[in-house]
């Protein structure tokens, strides 16, 4: 196995090896100064990609809208192609389409198959040529240890808000929900987490508005090594965004036996409501609010969600789950394996 990557930034060509697969690293830079994903090129990668993958079985190239992955994956060639898109195609991008288009849609003609990240993602494929025999969904996984038990409920119970405080996400209505539960449930404590948005101003405004600083607080962003704890020290955990292509926080909370409460536009609202391993409910804060009073009041609901939630990540969502499932795509597409 070799992988192969690149990101904006000064150092040089290396390679080396992890975990019994050889790692290739090259070096790229954003266009005219710009550090986003659009901006981003990698010559040497590409080139690398057109030299070398006649020699592997399979190129597994994960696909965003950016023009190091997308060239890399129209520069493959006689090696299987499958590409993975992570929902970075689901979400409608002006410029993006513009400036892509035509090529995205090229390679994934090309493709043997392609990994969507939820069925709108594949339906949106399936739409623009694709054909449907060549388009599965393939969720992302967490690299989050799963807890083994439910853990008994605080005496002050945190609901938390976890992501950053942007429009999308919702932190506004976050807020208004608890101000809803809070004369309810006085012992509760709902906390935001994540860095700002744009919203922030607007977010703690509205707590003071509100009259629920007692209540409500927004602690800022949180690092990658802290969120095991930030997880742990909550009683349910509301993913309140807008139409979230995926939502990887939900099964990170899951993962860690915490309760969910999410709003019905969230990908990962049907999968829930079939397992029974999370609150789904509308798009209002009221709603929000209904979820949670319910799963505070009512603990072996509470538990209830954990169990099916653990077996959720266990069955669909955790690294053994996901390799195992990409192996038989490999093998389906690429025999005999070298």
């Amino acid at each position: 196995m070799t992988l192969v990557g690149s990101s904006g930034g000064p150092h040089q060509d290396s390679c080396s090896r992890g975990s019994g697969a050889k790692i290739v690293r090259l070096p790229g830079r954003f266009l005219a100064g710009r550090s986003r994903y659009l901006g981003l090129v990698s010559p040497d990668l590409v080139a690398y990609v057109r030299r070398s993958s006649a020699r592997f079985d399979v190129v597994h190239v994960h696909m965003a809208r950016d023009f190091v992955t997308l060239s890399a994956a129209a520069a493959v060639s006689a090696a299987t192609l499958v590409v993975q898109t992570h929902g970075m195609h689901q979400v409608a991008n002006r410029l993006a389409t513009a400036l892509l288009g035509h090529r995205v849609d090229d390679v994934l003609s090309r493709a043997s198959v392609v990994l969507a990240l939820t069925e709108e993602e594949r339906r949106i494929f399936v739409e623009r040529g694709v054909p449907p025999e060549r388009v599965v969904t393939h969720p992302n996984f967490t690299r989050i240890p799963t807890v083994e038990s439910f853990r008994e409920p605080s005496a002050t119970p945190q609901v938390l808000f976890l992501s950053r405080l942007h429009a999308r996400k919702r932190p506004l209505m976050f807020i208004e929900a608890a101000a809803l539960v809070a004369p309810r449930i006085p012992a509760a404590k709902f906390v935001l987490v994540g860095p700002d948005g744009g919203e922030a101003k607007r977010c703690l405004s509205r707590i003071a508005a509100l009259g629920v600083e007692d209540s409500v607080s927004w602690q800022g962003p949180a690092r990658d090594f802290e969120l095991t704890g930030v997880l742990d020290a909550s009683a349910i955990y509301v993913h309140s965004a807008r139409d979230e292509p995926f939502g990887l926080t939900i099964i990170e909370a899951l993962a860690r036996g915490v309760p969910v409460v999410v709003t019905e536009s969230a990908a990962l609202a049907p999968i829930l409501r079939k397992w029974r391993a999370g609150t789904v409910v509308g798009d209002s804060a009221a709603a929000i609010a209904s979820g949670v009073s319910e799963l505070l009041q009512d603990p072996a609901l509470a538990q209830s969600q954990v169990r099916n939630g653990l077996a959720l990540v266990t069955d669909r969502f955790s690294g053994d789950a996901q390799r195992a499932l990409l192996l038989s795509h490999y093998q389906q597409r690429a025999s005999p394996l070298v």
